[in-house]
């Protein structure tokens, strides 16, 4: 995917962080802050929606 994308503001997150791994070493600093603000939206709606996600799953298995 990073061989498609040629600027730095149509990047991903995962691609951003992939950039902090370099070839002698990583960049813990970077790459720990820009993982745990990839990590924020995903707890964000768990923690909101978390009930309603919990309570679809078996209305969705049921057949019939």
């Amino acid at each position: 995917a990073s061989v498609m994308v040629t600027g730095t503001k149509l990047k991903t997150i995962q691609m951003a962080i992939y950039d902090y791994m370099g070839f002698f070493g990583m960049e813990w600093g970077p790459l720990t802050a820009s993982a745990t603000f990839a990590i924020i939206p995903i707890l964000l709606v768990f923690t909101f929606l978390g009930k309603q996600l919990v309570s679809g799953l078996p209305a969705g298995a049921v057949k019939g």
